[in-house]
């Protein structure tokens, strides 16, 4: 039976954790020549070109990337899975791209609540916004500084929020697959994962400032 621990171990470690060094950059550019991601390009290049610490990127893209996740996990106990059924959520995630084939998603509500978490209408969930309250010695403590470092490079936050919807995307299909490919079948098997996925960062500092890079890998 798949393990609940050991497939959120991964999830931090392939999903969360982003390369140090921007190795992530090329398929963000590669995938946001699909119309749902319009100016993500764009906005990575305006930010690429400033030249920034790929760490400090690294370290706020990784808190989007967690949010993202916890977010999905928390929507498949509302609105839930209509079926139940684990497999090919990815896909569906995927063909949603399409906003017209939304509506012949077995899942369909359960993929509109996560598009919902990918690119959110509320106007203040900026990146700025989302870590203005973050104290220092708190999960994600590092971020705020990164986040001000890179505005302090020029790197705008309205191209971090636009690059951060790619992210979210990605974070969520990369979850739902891993999940699938861990052995998971039926919703019923993954209650709360939001509740424990914090406790089950790999560091084991729980997200807070030292926690990232962390380069343990899983083979």
């Amino acid at each position: 039976m798949a393990n609940q621990e050991d497939y959120l171990d991964r999830v931090w470690i392939k999903v969360i954790n982003l390369d140090p060094n921007g190795n992530w950059v090329e398929e963000c550019l590669s995938q946001s020549q699909n119309a749902v991601f319009e100016a993500v390009g764009a906005a990575l290049q305006r930010i690429v070109l400033r030249k920034p610490s790929f760490e400090h990127l690294g370290r706020v893209f990784r808190f989007v990337r967690y949010r993202a996740c916890s977010a999905a996990f928390r929507a498949l106990e509302g609105p839930g899975l209509k079926l139940g059924k684990i497999r090919g959520l990815h896909q569906q995630l995927a063909a949603s791209r399409d906003p017209k084939a939304r509506k012949t998603l077995s899942e369909g509500a359960y993929i509109t609540a996560l598009w919902e978490v990918i690119a959110p209408a509320n106007r203040t969930a900026t990146i700025t916004n989302l870590v203005r309250d973050i104290e220092p010695d708190a999960a994600f403590g590092d971020v705020p500084e990164s986040v001000q470092q890179l505005l302090r490079q020029q790197v705008k936050a309205t191209d971090i929020d636009l690059v951060a919807r790619w992210h979210r995307y990605d974070a969520i299909f990369n979850l739902l697959q891993l999940m699938e490919e861990e052995g998971f079948k039926r919703i019923t098997e993954i209650p709360g994962l939001h509740e424990i996925l914090l406790g089950l960062e790999p560091s084991g500092k729980e997200a807070r400032a030292g926690s990232w890079p962390f380069l343990r890998k899983i083979s």
